[in-house]
């Protein structure tokens, strides 16, 4: 099943970088975006977007929990290779090694450090799946942090939602886009 290039370049953006790296951007900035949206077009043209409901529940799961050790043993490691290895084409040229070092500090000062996740589900979205977990972060209290608020901090839960979203190109199940919340 193939899908407008106008579509797939939404989702790919959308979904997947903006969702994480908000903020204001400058005049060139805006004029650098345009360039790269062009030749990603270019590039979407010849993508050939497979649908997803063919794959087997235990295969999805399978690539979706491996997909995000991915990206989290590279944010955790810095090692962007790893972290980019089962995205498409677009996201990986979009992450610079600048706009990487960035997400990676954004989330050990937001979220601290990974401990664990547990699946939720698989959301099935045209030809694409949003797989869900819950997730646990651990991040150091303030050195100066009274026993009072540890105690109130470790009450108050820590709970992070991951989503992934995958689809097929060219029979290859890929990463289009992730979030954390």
């Amino acid at each position: 099943m193939n899908v407008s290039a106008k579509f797939v370049r939404g989702v790919a953006v959308s979904a997947g970088l903006l969702l994480l790296f908000c903020g204001c951007t400058s005049t060139v900035e805006k004029k650098d975006a345009a360039a790269a949206e062009s030749k990603k077009e270019e590039a979407n043209k010849k993508l050939n977007i497979g649908n997803v409901s063919s794959i087997s529940a235990d295969s999805l799961r399978e690539s979706a929990e491996k997909y995000m050790d991915n990206i989290l043993n590279g944010l955790k490691d810095g090692n962007r290779a790893l972290f980019t290895s089962n995205m498409i084409d677009e996201m990986k040229a979009e992450t610079s090694k600048e706009l990487f070092s960035a997400l990676v500090e954004k989330l050990k000062n937001e979220r601290g450090t990974y401990i664990s996740r547990e699946f939720l589900g698989a959301l099935y979205q045209g030809p694409f799946v949003k797989c869900v977990w819950k997730a646990k972060f651990d991040k150091e209290a303030a050195k100066n942090e009274t026993p009072e608020q540890k105690a109130n901090r470790e009450k108050l839960g820590n709970d992070t939602m991951l989503q992934l979203l995958l689809g097929e190109v060219d029979g290859k199940l890929l990463v289009f886009g992730f979030q954390f919340n």
